[in-house]
């Protein structure tokens, strides 16, 4: 099944909704349980399990906690848990827009919204921005690796400005200039034009789309009603 990017921006918006409204019990599985179905029909089954297991991890650990003696590390954990649930849906939407999307996609479907040029440019560089960060940040760690630098990751722990000074200072840099690279590529790509561009495939709403649609409808309308 494939989506339409549309849906999965609507699905990312609804995602952060409900983060808001702090959805606990049944409302909470189910919002859970619907977006990691989404992304199992989408065909990243390994993702969705991911997720559902994450969750649950979360889940027992808030639970068994709970009805421990109040302690500073026990808060922290219980604590920690519970954000991760609250944060988990939106997390899960936008890992689905990001992963299984293009920024061709992205401009194409969000410029039937009519939205500004200068917001699809911005949205286009970073679609084509977030992996070249893991790209640069392997490379300084292959370049120091040579080197005899950071040979072990408790190095980091123990040397900290070093490594601040070793690899955070030349990461910014490089993307910096991937940034502009970027920008100077989508510009030339023909993304800032003014009149309509040649569009190498048609998309629109399908079954699936509607269908997502109609059950962020209901889980509002659950959510609203409680």
């Amino acid at each position: 099944m494939s989506l339409d990017v549309r849906s999965k921006v609507l699905l990312v918006l609804f995602a952060n909704m409900a983060f808001l409204f702090r959805v606990k019990g049944w409302l909470e599985l189910a919002l859970v349980g619907g977006i990691a179905f989404i992304i199992y029909l989408v065909g990243r089954r390994k993702m969705a399990l991911h997720f559902l297991v994450i969750f649950a991890l979360f889940w027992l650990i808030d639970a068994a906690l709970l009805h421990l003696p109040a302690g500073q590390s026990f808060h922290v954990l219980t604590t920690f848990a519970a954000a991760g649930r609250f944060m988990l849906p939106s997390i899960m939407a936008g890992a689905l827009l990001l992963v299984s999307s293009t920024a061709y996609e992205l401009v194409h479907g969000l410029r039937k919204w009519r939205l500004p040029e200068s917001l699809l440019l911005t949205l286009a560089v970073m679609m084509r921005f977030l992996p070249a960060i893991k790209a640069d940040a392997n490379t300084i760690n292959r370049s120091l690796r040579l080197r005899g630098i950071f040979l072990r990751k408790r190095d980091i722990l123990l040397q900290p400005l070093r490594y601040f000074e070793y690899l955070i200072i030349p990461l910014l840099m490089s993307l910096l200039r991937t940034v502009q690279d970027l920008t100077i590529a989508s510009l030339t790509k023909g993304l800032a034009l003014g009149r309509k561009s040649t569009e190498t495939f048609a998309s629109r709403f399908r079954l699936a789309d509607w269908s997502v649609c109609a059950w962020m409808l209901g889980m509002m309308c659950w959510m609203i009603s409680r």
